[in-house]
């Protein structure tokens, strides 16, 4: 390899250490002190693993070390008298004007970082240090360069950066990394007078879903979610993975309302469509929050936060909607909160309580069952319902607790009746998807408790959601046989109004099906709903099961689903849920009434002794005729 040649100046060589310009010229130095020191300087400028350039002021190359050939692919035969331009990319051609600029003033640049390209072509990472080579009289000659290849810790800091500031799952920005662009967005849009919008967008039960398909299915979805999401967008949109199933978007200039909503329905429509994993459909669904700048929000944490608020109400709603910020959202999200705290202790404190509802055998009348409902006595709301308060308790990981506390209490309470009303009375109990996936040994802990307090499995039924029916993982299928051959009975409750996969109604061994109060409440001759009605009732004899028609409120629903051979009801026609003192005093009332079954119920029969002689309860004459609107049977 050829020689550089250092550029002298009165015997003194052209570079020197890189940390030291030559401010001034050396001494003269005898012949041979000189030629030994050249010849040691050479060698130290040949070694090196950094290229050393020597530059005259216009910019020539003057010597060219083996170490810039081997960084930038030109040979010292190809660059001396050359000037650098052709390793300076367009955009760094002011840089590299004001180097030599500096250096001709006797400055020294102190390193700094850039970019420089190769013969081939490829551009590379450098930390370069420039010093100026003085002349006898001390005056500005030319530039000694030590260039540095920083490509590999470029690399690396760039990885960490990606990592950082990107997930790895779905290539699009992590929360932090959206919220910082986020935060220079709005500066923008203050500036400019713009307005934004930010949606918060979170796929609909992905936990019951994950736990179905496993962990690397469940990634495929996210994956497969975030590419639709990216690609229902418009292309000046931005799209960022706030964490989990979690999604942000950010859309500016701020279209209008209309057009918020039809992005907002893009993405709705877009994750409705099946998801193929491993040749298996899977469906999915999204609620969206919406909160705009400056309507809404002055910051990115704020618009965040306020998204995140109105997607929360999507998502207790029902999910699978959109929804803009409103101004009492903060305080209802206060109250939330403060609930959520509150629920910590309600067990500790007695606070949380069961009413009952009883479920009516439609071939007799008489109350064979009674379903557990859960409330809570709160000291500053009142009475709170399940609606609002069971969706805080599984986003606090607080279900599982009250669920076993709901268990003992609704069994033990059902050991006394058993005894006063026949060995075959049950009781029923709603089980949340997230107790079966919280813990692989939630069935044999039920089954040893209810054991060891002596209660008998089959007087208690669990009623599952409907949801939990779309692709059963293998542990909560088991977990379900397995209370099932202990001898728990398992019922679909709100059945029509879901996911369900046909084919698992019997692959889950079920006992029970309980139609929805949608199909039920408005029950008529000729309707529709009758129509379903009578279908589902046909579809669950054909496979052994029996049928529980809930929201009951008229004679003729009654009179209905007797004819078309529904087994079971509940609804306010029947009776209110009612803690334990208030329900038995109603039955007591009611037990044998010949006026009662004469004017209220005519067609109903009355009182009849069970197998062991015991009494039976009869439907209560407490019950007003039902006058409440409809929607009251939700707090069921």
């Amino acid at each position: 390899m050829p020689h550089a040649r250092p550029l002298k100046s009165a015997g003194v060589p052209a570079v020197a250490d890189p940390d030291d310009a030559i401010a001034a010229p050396l001494p003269a130095l005898d012949p041979a002190r000189s030629w030994s020191y050249e010849r040691h300087c050479t060698a130290i400028v040949e070694s090196s693993s950094d290229a050393i350039i020597g530059q005259s002021l216009d910019g020539a190359v003057l010597s060219w070390n083996p170490a810039a050939e081997r960084l930038f692919g030109y040979s010292e035969g190809e660059m001396r008298g050359q000037p650098v331009d052709r390793m300076v990319p367009v955009d760094r051609m002011a840089e590299e004007r004001q180097l030599l600029e500096r250096v001709a003033r006797g400055e020294r640049v102190a390193t700094f970082e850039t970019v420089r390209r190769s013969k081939s072509g490829r551009l590379v990472n450098v930390s370069v240090t420039a010093s100026p080579i003085l002349g006898a009289r001390g005056e500005p000659i030319g530039s000694s360069k030590i260039v540095r290849d920083i490509t590999e810790r470029f690399r690396v800091q760039r990885a960490i950066w990606m990592q950082d500031n990107f997930d790895t799952l779905t290539g699009l920005p992590k929360r932090g990394h959206f919220g910082a662009t986020l935060d220079e967005i709005v500066e923008r849009s203050r500036s400019s007078g713009q307005r934004l919008a930010v949606l918060h967008i979170d796929l609909d039960r992905f936990k019951q879903i994950n736990g179905t398909l496993g962990r690397g299915r469940g990634d495929q979805l996210i994956a497969a979610a975030a590419a639709r999401i990216r690609n229902a967008l418009r292309p000046a949109d931005s799209a960022a993975r706030l964490g989990g199933d979690e999604f942000g978007v950010a859309l500016t200039p701020l279209p209008s309302d209309d057009e918020i909503d039809e992005v907002g329905r893009r993405v709705l429509e877009a994750l409705a469509e099946p998801f193929k994993i491993d040749a298996e459909d899977v469906f999915i669904s999204c609620s969206i929050g919406v909160a705009k700048y400056p309507d809404d929000g002055a910051s990115a944490d704020e618009l965040i936060r306020l998204a995140e608020m109105a997607m929360n109400d999507v998502k207790r709603a029902g999910g699978n909607g959109i929804l803009h910020v409103t101004p009492n959202m903060a305080e209802l999200a206060q109250r939330r909160m403060k609930l959520t705290a509150d629920l910590r202790r309600a067990v500790e404190l007695g606070q949380l309580f069961l009413v009952y509802q009883p479920i009516v055998d439609l071939r007799t009348a008489i109350v064979r069952k009674c379903e557990a409902l859960l409330r809570w006595r709160h000291p500053e709301y009142g009475i709170v319902g399940p609606v609002q308060f069971i969706p805080l308790a599984e986003e606090a990981g607080l279900i599982t607790g009250i669920g076993d506390w709901v268990f003992r209490t609704a069994t033990e309470q059902n050991k006394i009746w058993r005894r006063r009303f026949g060995d075959d009375f049950q009781v029923s109990i709603n089980m949340s998807p997230l107790q079966l996936l919280d813990s692989v040994t939630f069935a044999a802990d039920w089954i040893a408790d209810l054991s060891r307090r002596g209660g008998d499995a089959a007087n208690t039924v669990i009623e599952i959601t409907e949801s939990m029916m779309v692709n059963p993982s293998t542990t909560t299928a088991s977990q379900l046989r397995a209370l099932r051959l202990a001898g728990f009975q398992i019922a679909i409750d709100d059945f029509g109004t879901g996911y369900s996969c046909l084919s698992n109604l019997n692959r889950l061994e079920l006992n029970y099906l309980k139609i929805d109060q949608s199909f039920v409440r408005n029950l008529s001759n000729g309707g529709k709903d009758l129509a379903l009605c009578k279908a589902i009732v046909a579809m669950a004899k054909a496979l052994g099961l029996s049928v529980v028609a809930e929201g009951v409120e008229t004679f003729e629903a009654h009179r209905l689903l007797q004819e078309i051979g529904c087994d079971y009801a509940q609804g306010y026609l029947y009776g209110r849920p009612l803690e334990v003192p208030n329900l038995e005093s109603s039955w007591s009332d009611s037990w044998n009434t010949p006026d009662w079954r004469r004017d209220m119920l005519p067609d109903l029969a009355g009182l009849a002794p069970t197998a062991g002689g015991a009494s039976v309860p009869s439907i209560s004459t407490r019950v007003e005729p039902v006058d409440a609107p409809s929607q009251a049977v939700t707090n069921r």
